[in-house]
């Protein structure tokens, strides 16, 4: 668990996580039209937030934006998945090279216990969640928070 506190989720943010789980998990499929008066009415919002929503989403290539045809749900992109992928390695790579030398004592004995959760759990949701939990410990010790927010859009588009 942090112990740094996070200023709550704006009504943006909100929208962002809930479109993305729909995109993700398949419940607003890929092509499909992303209206705005219909999501502002769906999340009770104005429409500043779902445009900013669906900017932030087109950033993350979960949405693509058409003139004169408004915003879809993006289909797959192969060589986008494989940049993503190669742009994480790299980042987070560094990331965890920099955080070894600022880690407390604390936050080994933290690691220790999330590195035997996740080999520990059975329940797919929970060690996922754990992992991140192990991952984003790491990350937040590299001493560049900037890095930690790319690091977290990259999590979030792959």
């Amino acid at each position: 668990m942090s112990t740094s506190a996070s200023p709550p989720p704006t009504k943006r943010d909100l929208i962002v996580e809930e479109l993305r789980r729909l995109i993700l998990s398949g419940e607003l499929p890929r092509g499909e039209r992303l209206r705005q008066d219909d999501l502002a009415a769906r999340f009770r919002a104005s429409i500043t937030p779902v445009r900013e929503a669906l900017r932030a989403l087109e950033a993350e290539g979960l949405a693509v934006s058409e003139p004169h045809r408004g915003v879809r749900v993006a289909g797959i992109d192969l060589e986008r998945v494989t940049a993503t992928y190669v742009v994480r390695r790299l980042t987070e790579g560094y990331a965890v090279a920099r955080a070894t030398t600022r880690l407390t004592l604390r936050d080994l004995r933290r690691l220790e216990e999330l590195v035997e959760a996740v080999a520990s759990s059975e329940d797919p949701v929970e060690r996922r969640a754990t992992n991140r939990e192990l991952h984003f410990l790491l990350y937040r010790r590299c001493g560049l928070p900037g890095m930690v927010e790319q690091i977290e859009a990259l999590w979030a588009t792959f």
